[in-house]
């Protein structure tokens, strides 16, 4: 039993080794088998690439060569003392607007040419002899004993240009039977026109194509376009043209022979190479994570029942409707949703249908067409009463799946149930509304009335006419003193409750410059240009909404301009760093400061102190609290290295300036 047990630790311990070399050998040969088919498939495309163009060659050739026939044919019809050049003209004209591959066509009786069509473009051919010419002597010999015509060229010309000429020899029948050698008729035909019709010349342009057979002598020709190597490769792809009496020979680069197949053969070493040290760390990895993948498979599944009771409390629901057939699907979601029982569900829109209020399903309908035809995301709203006789307000979105075709097959989507949620909003729009009429009440009922209270005192205050005693005049400045303690307290309460109430989109911003503008501005209570400095550290760019950054440092100088032992003697100092992705922000001034004990009291709203430091703490600290809150950040309050009250603030930085987490 022990020796079994080793054996199977041996084996396991080797596993991951035997693994990895097989899965890698395996890797290697799927991706060479695919390589190899590949190749042989590409191979395949450039043998009916190199057909075509032979193919397209041969049919332009033959169609030139149909031309000289007719023109020999006809010479040798005739008699000799008839032929009178001005009648090939009409014939001329004809073939070459026919076959637009032929430049030029020449009759030469004696090999000197006589007329050559068109006659203003070739009048520098008029009376040349061809005998002379040395290239051109050897094909006439040849044509004038084999009795067939041949192939020359391609040759320059005498009047400019390339061409390929096929001479066909013209023999006059005498009395006697025999035949006497008249001359030639010769057709010029377009290089460039052969090499573009047939597909040669993009191939040329690439430097894939060579093609040889000078004169049209086959392999024995010499290479006249593209390189002569490509004969010699075994890599190359050859292939004969019956270039009208003669004979060609193309040699075609293919793709694979370029050095890009070597290449993909070292990745597909590389890649078995890496398969096999993958699944060598995967193995070893897998036989060391077994128990914990069969605990995670247990969490997993009650994972995906706590989330299906989480989509079932959130009033959600997915179906699945096939257009074509008509059926739908629900999940259990919808079935919560619709009250209705899976046991008894007709797989239908019936039951969905049956669920509408009156006018919803015509509604619904016609938007839905609508959205087939556009296509995109189809939202809407309905409202529907379940079985037990409540009405639910249910949000849809869906979604178009299309077929291989094109044509729409399903629509997919989601049922949410919103009833609450809107219930919710509408309490919150009716309590902005309360929380809008109560700021418009504190306005007009209680600063109004307390302004008028601290004019009347301030009036009986100036009234000399009036004999106030002593504790009259206490009792005048007494109601003055709360008349503007109630209006301030009124203005704070206001502002409080109004912070952070409007919407602003959060941007990158340099907190620096707004610190140095809000310095500049007319908005703190004095002019703290002299009193506060910013200490040199990298600053950052933070995220946020500018005009709350702009109140919440506004606040805090201002607290510590109020919360200064005297006129001239403050001095604040604002410092930051960064923490992750976050930024701290630091005030520190030399104030007169709180007690550890205190920090949280003196956050919450209007503290009194008494007790500790003789005074009332206002709306500053909490305010500054609730706006950092809004931006997702933290305020607390600290000793200052300066003698009085440090806060700081933790805001998160621009995502350009997060640093990149472990």
């Amino acid at each position: 039993m022990n020796s079994w047990l080793e054996k199977m630790e041996a084996l396991q311990r080797r596993l991951p080794l035997l693994s990895g070399l097989a899965s890698g050998l395996i890797t290697f040969l799927l991706l060479f088998l695919l390589l190899s088919l590949f190749k042989s498939n590409l191979l395949s495309q450039e043998e009916r690439k190199l057909a075509e163009v032979r193919s397209r060659l041969e049919s332009t050739l033959n169609q030139a060569s149909n031309a000289s026939a007719s023109f020999s044919f006809y010479i040798a019809s005739q008699p000799v003392s008839d032929l009178d050049f001005s009648r090939f003209q009409a014939l001329a004209e004809q073939l070459l607007a026919r076959h637009p591959m032929i430049r030029n066509m020449a009759l030469a009786p004696d090999n000197i040419i006589l007329w050559n069509f068109p006659v203003a473009e070739n009048s520098s051919t008029h009376g040349l002899n061809l005998a002379a010419i040395p290239e051109q002597a050897r094909a006439l010999d040849l044509l004038k004993q084999s009795r067939r015509p041949v192939l020359a060229g391609p040759i320059d010309l005498v009047q400019g240009g390339s061409a390929i000429i096929h001479r066909v020899p013209v023999f006059i029948n005498l009395a006697d039977g025999g035949s006497d050698y008249w001359g030639t008729v010769g057709t010029a035909i377009r290089l460039e026109y052969l090499l573009e019709k047939s597909g040669a010349q993009a191939l040329l342009d690439q430097g894939d194509l060579a093609i040889r057979g000078q004169d049209g002598q086959g392999s024995d020709g010499a290479t006249f376009l593209g390189s002569d190597d490509f004969f010699s490769s075994p890599s190359t792809l050859k292939m004969a043209v019956r270039a009208l009496d003669g004979e060609w020979q193309l040699a075609l680069r293919p793709v694979t022979a370029t050095p890009l197949w070597s290449l993909l053969l070292v990745a597909c070493i590389l890649i078995g190479l890496l398969v096999a040290w993958l699944t060598f760390r995967l193995t070893r990895q897998l036989l060391l994570q077994q128990m914990q993948l069969n605990e995670k498979r247990r969490d997993a599944a009650e994972a995906g029942e706590r989330l299906q009771l989480a989509t079932q409390a959130a009033g959600m629901g997915i179906w699945d409707l096939n257009l074509k057939t008509g059926e739908i699907h629900w999940d259990a979601g919808m079935f919560s949703i619709f009250q209705q029982d899976p046991a008894h569900f007709s797989g239908t829109n019936q039951e969905w249908e049956a669920a509408l209020l009156p006018g919803e399903k015509e509604r619904i309908y016609s938007k839905l067409s609508r959205y087939l035809e556009s296509g995109g995301d189809f939202e809407d709203e309905f409202r529907i009463r379940r079985p037990d006789g409540k009405l639910r307000l249910i949000r849809n979105h869906a979604r178009i799946i299309r077929g291989q075709d094109g044509e729409v097959e399903q629509l997919v989507g989601i049922n949410e149930d919103i009833t609450s949620r809107r219930q919710e909003e509408a309490r919150l729009l009716a309590a902005k509304k309360e929380e809008e009429r109560l700021n418009y009440i504190m306005a007009h009922h209680f600063q109004e009335p307390s302004r008028r209270l601290m004019i009347f005192a301030d009036q009986l205050r100036q009234d000399s006419s009036l004999q106030v005693g002593y504790r009259s005049r206490q009792a005048i400045d007494f109601i003055r003193e709360q008349a503007s303690y109630l209006r301030a307290l009124v203005q704070s309460i206001q502002t409080y409750m109004q912070a952070g109430s409007y919407l602003e989109p959060p941007k990158k911003l340099s907190l620096p410059q707004l610190i140095e503008n809000l310095l500049a501005s007319d908005e703190l209570v004095v002019d703290l240009r002299s009193y506060v400095t910013l200490v040199a550290t990298p600053w950052p760019e933070i995220e946020g909404p500018q005009r709350k950054l702009q109140r919440l440092v506004k606040e805090l100088l201002n607290n510590a301009w109020q919360h200064s032992h005297c006129e001239g003697s403050l001095r604040v100092e604002i410092s930051a760093r960064c923490l992750g992705d976050r930024l701290e922000v630091t005030f520190s001034d030399n104030g007169v400061g709180l007690h550890p004990d205190q920090y949280e009291q003196a956050l919450d709203l209007m503290v009194h102190l008494d007790e500790i430091k003789g005074r009332q703490l206002g709306m500053g600290l909490p305010l500054a609290r609730k706006l950092v809150l809004q931006m997702e950040g933290k305020l607390f309050l600290e000793s200052s290295r300066l003698g009085g009250l440090a806060v700081v603030i933790d805001l998160p930085l621009a995502s350009t300036n997060k640093e990149p987490q472990e």
